[in-house]
C-alpha cells in the first residue's frame, strides 16, 4: 500500500490508503521532532504490519474463491434441477385425477414420465391409446400448453370410439373449464349427438361420481328441451334425484313434479315424500309415499310411513305400518321401540333387539403386496370392530329408548308420548 513521506497520526493513515500516487518506501517514512515512543508504537509499526500483511492474504483468498465457487455453482445447480424435477412430478399427477375418465389402468409413474415427453414433443404417440394420449393434454394443459392440449385430444378423440370416444371429450371440456372458460351448446352437441338418452343419462351419472356438478347442470339443460315423452321422464326423473342429493329441494321437487305429470314412477312418488316429510308438510308427504307403496310394497316405504305417522302423534297407525317393515333393521327396531313406548309408557320392547340382523361377512382383509405385519393389524381391528358393532348398536337403542344402556333406571325417565322431556 502507499504511505505519505511524512508523520502522520490516525487521520493520516486513512489518507495514505487513500492516496495511490505516493511512494510505497515504508522505510522512507520521515519522523518529526516531536514524535515520541508512544507515537511510533501506536501510529507507525501496526499500519506497517497491516500493510505487510495484505500481499500475503491474497493468494489464499483467490485460492478460497477457486474451491468454493465451483462448489456453490454445483450446489445451485443440483437445487436448480431438484427444483424443476418435482415441478414436473406435481404437474404430471394430475393424469391420475379422479375429476377426469381414465382407462381401466392407472398410469404408473414410467407412463406418467411418458406423457410428459409426449406434451413436451420429445417423443411420438406410437401406439398409445386414446386415453393415454389424452391424459398427456391434460399434464400439457397444467403446464399451461394449450394449443398442444388441443391437439393432443383431437389426437385422443381419433384414436378413440363409441363411450370412450365421448369420456376424452368430455375430458376435455372438463379442462376448459378449469382453465375459466364457459361452456356452450356447440361444445357439448358433439358429445350427445346419436346417442340414446339412457347412455346420455349414464355418462351423466359417471360425471356426478366425480363431482362435476357444473357440467351436470349444463348437460341437463341441454337434454330437457331436446327430450320429449319417455325420454323426457327418464331425464326429469333422474334430475330430480340429483337435485335431492345436492340439497336442492325446490328443483328437484319441479323436476319430479313433471315427471309424474307425463308418467306415474315409484321413485318420484318416494323422494317426494321424503322433500315434504322433511319439509313438515305430512298431508302431501302421506299421499306421495302411500302412492308408492301402492305401485310397490317395498318395506323401506312402509318405515317411511311409519315414521311419518310418528312424527304426526298417530302411534296407533305407525305401529301398523312398522310391523310391514324389515324388522331386521336397527332403525326399524329403534322406531318400533319407540312407538311402543308412546302407547303404554311401562312396555318392554328390549326382545325386539333379539331381531337385530348384523352381516356376518367379513372382507377379506390379507393383500399380498402388503406387509404381514400390517395384514395382521388391519385383520385384527377389523375383526375387533366386527364383534363390537352389535353391542353399540344395542346400546345405542337402548338410549334412545330410555336414556340410558341400563333398563332398571328407566322408571326415572319420562315416555316419549307424554311430551315431557
Amino acid at each position: 500500500m502507499n504511505l505519505i513521506r511524512k508523520d502522520f497520526d490516525g487521520v493520516g493513515i486513512e489518507k495514505a490508503f487513500q492516496r495511490p500516487d505516493v511512494s510505497r518506501n515504508v522505510t522512507g517514512i520521515s519522523h518529526g521532532p516531536g514524535a515520541g515512543p508512544t507515537r511510533r508504537a501506536h501510529g507507525r509499526f501496526p499500519t506497517t504490519k497491516l500493510i505487510q500483511s495484505g500481499p500475503r492474504m491474497r493468494p489464499l483468498i483467490r485460492l478460497l474463491l477457486t474451491a468454493l465457487v465451483p462448489l456453490l455453482l454445483a450446489g445451485c445447480s443440483t437445487v436448480h434441477s431438484f427444483f424443476f424435477e418435482e415441478l414436473d412430478r406435481q404437474e404430471m399427477r394430475i393424469s391420475v385425477d379422479a375429476a377426469f375418465f381414465h382407462g381401466p389402468n392407472p398410469p404408473t409413474a414410467s407412463d406418467q414420465q411418458e406423457m410428459l415427453e409426449l406434451c413436451l414433443g420429445k417423443r411420438r404417440p406410437g401406439n398409445l391409446d386414446g386415453f393415454r394420449i389424452s391424459e398427456a393434454a391434460i399434464i400439457c394443459a397444467s403446464r399451461g400448453s394449450l394449443e398442444r392440449s388441443d391437439e393432443l385430444f383431437s389426437l385422443a378423440v381419433q384414436r378413440s370410439s363409441d363411450m370412450d370416444r365421448r369420456r376424452i371429450m368430455l375430458n376435455q371440456i372438463i379442462q376448459w373449464h378449469r382453465q375459466g372458460s364457459g361452456i356452450r351448446d356447440q361444445d357439448l352437441s358433439p358429445v350427445l349427438t346419436d346417442l340414446s338418452h339412457t347412455r346420455a343419462l349414464q355418462l351423466v351419472e359417471e360425471l356426478q361420481n366425480r363431482k362435476q356438478d357444473y357440467l351436470v347442470d349444463r348437460i341437463y339443460s341441454f337434454m330437457i328441451p331436446r327430450s320429449s315423452g319417455v325420454a323426457l321422464a327418464d331425464v326429469l326423473l333422474q334430475k330430480g334425484l340429483y337435485e335431492y342429493s345436492m340439497g336442492r329441494s325446490s328443483l328437484a321437487v319441479a323436476a319430479l313434479q313433471k315427471t309424474l305429470e307425463l308418467r306415474e314412477d315409484y321413485e318420484a312418488h318416494l323422494i317426494l315424500g321424503r322433500i315434504y316429510h322433511e319439509a313438515r308438510d305430512y298431508d302431501r308427504a302421506s299421499l306421495h309415499l302411500e302412492k308408492a307403496y301402492a305401485s310397490k310394497k317395498e318395506p323401506e316405504t312402509a318405515f317411511l310411513l311409519a315414521r311419518l305417522e310418528f312424527s304426526r302423534k298417530n302411534s296407533a297407525v305407525a305401529l301398523d305400518w312398522i310391523k310391514k317393515a324389515d324388522e331386521k333393521n336397527a332403525r326399524v327396531v329403534e322406531l318400533h321401540g319407540l312407538i311402543l313406548l308412546s302407547l303404554d309408557a311401562g312396555a318392554n320392547p328390549e326382545p325386539l333387539l333379539s331381531s337385530i340382523g348384523y352381516s356376518d361377512s367379513n372382507p377379506v382383509c390379507l393383500q399380498e403386496n402388503r406387509p404381514f405385519l400390517e395384514n395382521l393389524e388391519l385383520c385384527s381391528v377389523s375383526n375387533v370392530y366386527r364383534l363390537l358393532s352389535p353391542i353399540r348398536g344395542r346400546a345405542r337403542i337402548m338410549r334412545s329408548w330410555f336414556g340410558t344402556t341400563n333398563p332398571w333406571n328407566r322408571k326415572a325417565t319420562v315416555p316419549y308420548g307424554k311430551r315431557q322431556y
